[in-house]
C-alpha cells in the first residue's frame, strides 16, 4: 500500500523493479517475522521468528495496533540480530529495503465497480475517496488507499484497501527506527497469494491469457482466519472473522466446526453470483486440523483442498514446514512473486 494512494496497482512490479529489496518483515499479534531472501531470487537465505507477549499488538483499523511498541522494537531487534544485523540502523550502516507485512484486520478491503475509471492514480484517489466515504468506519480523508483495477465485462472492477495513515505508520516507524525501509506494505493474506501457483492465479505465461479458474484461500493468522476467492486471475472476495486460538497459538481440535462455517459463506457466495463451484482450495496456518478441514470440504462441498505452502524442502534453512506456513507464508509468497518476475 502506497502513502495517500497509489501503490497496489503497482505492488507487484514495485517489488520485482527493485534489486535491492532483499528483506521482508511481517509484524502480527503472536510475533514477528523477518526474512532475508537469496540475491539471486532462488530462496530464502535466513528468517527468524520471535514471539509478542499477548496484548502487545492488538488489531484494528480504528486505534493504535502497537500497544507495547518496546516489546515489538525489542522481537524485530532480535530477529534482525540472528540474522546477522545486530542493534539495527546504528551498527549496520545504510537502511535495507524491505517489504513490510501488516496484519488483515488493519485494513479495510472493498470490492466496487464504475463504468469509467481514471487511469492516474492522482484522479483515481479522489474517485475512491469518494465512493467509500460513507463505507469506511474511519477518516477516509486520512487514510491510505491502495487499488488494483481491472477492465472486464464492459465495466472497470476495483479492489480497494483503505487504512488510517495513522496505523500504518506506527508500522512502518518502527521498522524505520531499527533500520529498515519498507518500500511497499501490504496485507499478510495479500502477500500470501504469491504461493498460489502461477498457473492458477492467473499469472500469465509468455503472454498467455490468465486462467480462467476459481480458487478459495483459508489463511488463519490468530485470531483472524480471512476467506479470499480469485476468479479470472483477480480477487473477488475478501472475508475475515474472529476464530479464537489456544494459549500456544493453535486451533483447538473442537473448532473444526467454527472454521466450516466462516468458510462456507464464502463458497456460496462465489456459486451464488458466477453460477459454478470453486474448484480447489488452498489452507495456510491451520496447524494440526488442516486435514480434517480439507477432509470435510471435500466431502460436504466436493470442493479438493490443500496446503497453501507445498514445499518438499525447508522453505527456509532450519524451518520446519508447519513453523513456515505460520510465520513465513506472507514473505515467502512475495519472494515467489518476485521470482515470476
Amino acid at each position: 500500500m502506497g502513502q495517500n494512494g497509489g501503490g497496489f496497482n503497482r505492488f507487484w512490479r514495485r517489488v520485482w523493479n527493485n534489486p535491492t529489496l532483499e528483506w521482508g518483515c511481517e509484524i502480527s499479534p503472536q510475533g514477528v517475522s523477518l526474512a532475508r531472501w537469496n540475491g539471486t531470487g532462488a530462496g530464502i537465505a535466513a528468517a527468524a521468528w520471535r514471539p509478542l507477549p499477548k496484548g502487545a499488538v492488538e488489531v484494528s483499523p480504528l486505534r493504535e495496533n502497537l500497544l507495547q511498541p518496546e516489546q515489538v522494537r525489542q522481537a524485530l531487534a532480535g530477529c534482525l540480530e540472528s540474522l546477522g544485523r545486530p542493534n539495527g540502523r546504528q551498527s549496520a550502516g545504510r537502511p535495507v529495503d524491505t517489504a513490510l507485512v501488516i496484519p488483515d484486520q488493519a485494513a479495510r478491503v472493498f470490492f466496487v465497480t464504475f463504468d469509467e475509471f481514471p487511469s492516474q492514480p492522482a484522479q483515481a484517489i479522489p474517485l475512491l475517496r469518494w465512493k467509500l466515504k460513507k463505507s469506511v468506519p474511519f477518516d477516509i480523508e486520512a487514510s491510505t488507499i491502495s487499488y488494483l483495477a481491472q477492465h472486464q465485462g464492459g465495466e472497470w472492477q476495483i479492489l480497494a484497501v483503505v487504512s488510517p495513515e495513522v496505523i500504518v505508520r506506527q508500522y512502518e516507524s518502527l521498522a524505520e527506527e531499527l533500520g529498515l525501509k519498507p518500500r511497499f506494505v501490504t496485507l499478510s493474506t495479500i502477500g500470501s497469494l504469491g504461493l498460489v501457483p502461477s498457473s492458477e492465479n492467473g499469472v500469465a505465461a509468455s503472454g498467455s491469457e490468465p486462467a480462467a479458474d476459481s480458487f478459495l484461500v483459508a489463511k488463519y493468522s490468530p485470531p483472524w482466519l480471512t476467506t479470499t476467492i480469485l476468479y479470472e486471475g483477480s480477487v473477488r472476495l475478501f472475508r475475515t472473522v474472529a476464530i479464537a486460538a489456544n494459549g500456544s497459538g493453535e486451533l483447538p481440535p473442537d473448532s473444526l466446526g467454527e472454521i466450516l462455517e466462516a468458510i462456507h459463506p464464502s463458497a456460496a457466495y462465489f456459486q451464488d453470483n458466477f453460477g459454478r463451484p470453486l474448484e480447489l482450495a488452498y489452507l495456510c496456518g491451520l496447524g494440526e486440523v488442516t486435514q480434517a478441514i480439507a477432509d470435510s470440504l471435500s466431502k460436504e462441498l466436493h470442493l479438493p483442498a490443500r496446503a497453501l505452502l507445498q514445499d518438499s524442502a525447508p522453505p527456509a534453512p532450519g524451518w520446519g514446514q508447519q513453523d513456515a506456513e505460520r510465520h513465513l507464508s506472507a514473505l515467502i509468497g512475495i519472494l515467489r512473486e518476485r521470482r515470476r518476475g
